[in-house]
C-alpha cells in the first residue's frame, strides 16, 4: 500500500508542477492506474489527493486554470479507467413541498470551511444573503457570478453583497447568465434549477442535486473560471 500510494503522490506533484499541461501525463497517468489493479478504497484514496493536490497547488499558483484542466485531465483519465471514485455524497433536495429540502441546503452552505463559488441567476433569499455574508466574515472566500438584468431588480442581495466585500462579476450580454450552480470548499456541488430566492424555496417546483463527485466538480470549476474570466 505505502509503495502505492509513493508511485501517486509522486506522479501526481509531477503533473501540478510548474508548467503547462502536458498531454503525455494522461496516458501516463492510464497506465499507472491500470498495472496497479486498485481497490475501491485506493480510488477513493488517489482521487483525494489528486484534489488535495490541486488545492495546495491552486492557493498560490498564478495560472488557476492549468491547475483546473490538470485536475480535470487525472480525475477524467481515473474515470476513463473504469475505476471511477463512487460519490459518497449524492442526494436530491425537492421544493417547496419537503420542508427538510431548504433546511439542508442551508446547512451545507452553512458549513463551508474554506470556499464557495456560486453561479446564479440571482439572489434574492435574505436567509441565504445573511449566511454568505456571515460566512465571508469568518473568512470564507466566496466569488458570485450573476445575470445584469437580474441584479437590479427589487429586493436582489447582489450589490449589498458586493459592497460587502465579495468578489462578483456580472454578464455584460443580451442573454441571460441562468446557471444555477455552487461549488463549496472545492469538494461539493449544488447545481439545479433552484434560484436562490424566496419564492424558489417557498412556492415554485424546483430541485437541487447536492454530490461529490470529482469529475463533475472540476467540470464545474472549469466552467466557472471560464465565466469569471470572461464576465466584468
Amino acid at each position: 500500500k505505502n509503495r502505492m500510494e509513493a508511485k501517486f503522490t509522486a506522479f501526481i506533484g509531477e503533473v501540478f508542477a510548474e508548467g503547462p499541461l502536458n498531454s503525455a501525463h494522461a496516458a501516463q497517468f492510464a497506465d499507472l492506474v491500470k498495472s496497479n489493479h486498485l481497490s475501491n478504497d485506493q480510488v477513493s484514496w488517489v482521487s483525494k489527493r489528486i484534489f488535495a493536490k490541486s488545492k495546495e497547488v491552486g492557493a498560490t499558483s498564478s495560472n488557476l486554470n492549468v491547475v483546473i484542466d490538470k485536475t480535470h485531465m487525472l480525475v477524467a483519465t481515473l474515470q476513463g479507467s473504469g475505476m471511477q471514485p463512487q460519490p459518497r455524497v449524492h442526494y436530491a433536495l425537492f421544493f417547496p413541498d419537503d420542508p427538510s429540502s431548504f433546511k439542508t441546503f442551508y446547512s451545507v452552505l452553512n458549513n463551508a470551511k474554506r470556499s464557495i463559488d456560486i453561479c446564479v441567476f440571482t439572489i434574492t433569499d435574505d436567509r441565504i444573503a445573511k449566511t454568505l455574508l456571515d460566512l465571508h466574515k469568518k473568512g470564507v472566500h466566496i466569488r458570485i457570478i450573476s445575470d445584469d438584468e437580474k441584479s437590479l431588480d427589487q429586493g436582489a442581495d447582489i450589490q449589498q453583497l458586493k459592497q460587502a466585500g465579495i468578489p462578483v462579476k456580472i454578464d455584460d450580454s443580451p442573454a441571460h447568465m441562468h446557471n444555477k450552480f455552487a461549488v463549496i470548499d472545492n469538494a461539493l456541488l449544488l447545481n439545479g434549477s433552484f434560484n436562490w430566492t424566496a419564492s424558489a424555496a417557498t412556492r415554485n417546483n424546483e430541485n437541487i442535486i447536492v454530490q461529490d463527485s470529482p469529475i463533475l466538480i472540476a467540470s464545474f470549476k472549469k466552467e466557472f473560471e471560464r465565466l469569471w474570466g470572461k464576465f466584468q
